[in-house]
């Protein structure tokens, strides 16, 4: 399990951290918030063996209602998407569809033709 942890930290390195240094906490932390799954799986556990059990993930940005009204947010974020909506916040890995669904909801009274979506990613 550990050489395919180390492969893991070595992408994590490449592409989210860019090639600069982080700790075991981060990149921990980063999983939780970025993971599609994080309420149905044991990755929790596994961060906890991966890092001698010394880790405290910060699950605050699971789907929790929030004390203040927050505005509604569909938005590209540097490592995925964070939308919410009636307080509920939750961040998601970058999917191409949402660049679509981003263009619509920022036009909403505009008709779009499905060839005008099509491969339209990273505007």
């Amino acid at each position: 399990m550990g050489v395919h942890w180390n492969l893991f930290l070595d992408t994590y390195r490449r592409l989210i951290s860019r090639g600069k240094e982080f700790t075991t906490q981060e990149v921990i932390e980063w999983l939780m918030k970025i993971n599609p799954h994080r309420n149905r799986s044991n990755l929790e556990d596994f961060c906890q063996f991966m890092n001698d059990g010394k880790v405290k993930p910060d699950r605050l940005g699971d789907l929790q209602p929030r004390d203040t009204d927050l505005e509604n947010i569909f938005g590209k974020e540097s490592t995925g998407w964070t939308l919410s909506f009636e307080n509920l916040v939750v961040q998601l890995p970058e999917v191409k569809g949402f660049y679509d669904i981003q263009k619509m909801l920022s036009q909403p009274h505009q008709l779009f033709h499905c060839s005008e979506l099509m491969g339209n990613v990273h505007q």
